[in-house]
């Protein structure tokens, strides 16, 4: 699930649960485009033609790596999963770290799901176009999981590009105090049950 931002015309948030199991499905195709009832689609998202020549990928929040069928692939190729991102730092450091996610994961317990919760913190005086600025650019990616290992919730917070064009590994805690910073709120928790053991049905 995508969380659509219409002020900054790009997506904000994706949280999904992933199968340990999951293998990378490879595909491209056109982007559709989705828009509120009653409203034109350019006056509240991003379009393909914003992207062009301005040097920024189309980054997906949930990344086709992470897809396992051909109709989960193509559910991540729409626009509103999609934000603006360095095209060096998404094709580079963000792919490779989105590929150790799923190898990170296949350690958890079978038994439970794994959840992957992924967001862009927005640069605000940076957007795209450049001839009709209205796109809002990432200033970073972050991305938590969690699943249970050995009968108790254990995550991992993950963001980029940092200052050397990286990807930082980080506590859940670490990642919800950075966030809550950088969107300027007073409190975010991401996984309410991280270092506790499951529920018992």
């Amino acid at each position: 699930m995508s969380l659509l931002s219409s002020h900054h015309r790009r997506a904000s948030q994706s949280s999904t649960s992933l199968d340990k199991d999951t293998a990378p499905c490879k595909g491209n195709n056109d982007e559709p485009c989705m828009s509120p009832k009653g409203r034109k689609i350019i006056n509240n998202q991003a379009v393909n033609t914003d992207y062009y020549k301005s040097g920024y990928d189309k980054g997906h929040l949930y990344p086709v790596q992470h897809t396992d069928n051909h109709l989960s692939m193509l559910a991540t190729s729409t626009l509103t999963n999609a934000a603006p991102q360095n095209s060096t730092f998404n094709r580079g450091a963000w792919n490779t770290h989105e590929g150790k996610v799923i190898e990170d994961l296949k350690d958890c317990d079978k038994s439970y799901k794994a959840y992957v919760v992924t967001g862009v913190v927005p640069e605000i005086n940076i957007k795209i176009p450049t001839n009709s600025p209205k796109v809002t650019v990432s200033k970073y990616y972050w991305r938590a999981t969690c699943c249970v290992k050995n009968g108790e919730f254990i995550g991992q917070g993950y963001y980029g590009p940092d200052n050397n064009d990286k990807v930082q590994n980080l506590t859940i805690t670490d990642l919800q105090k950075k966030l809550a910073t950088d969107y300027k709120v007073k409190n975010i928790i991401i996984f309410p049950r991280i270092n506790k053991r499951p529920r018992q049905e």
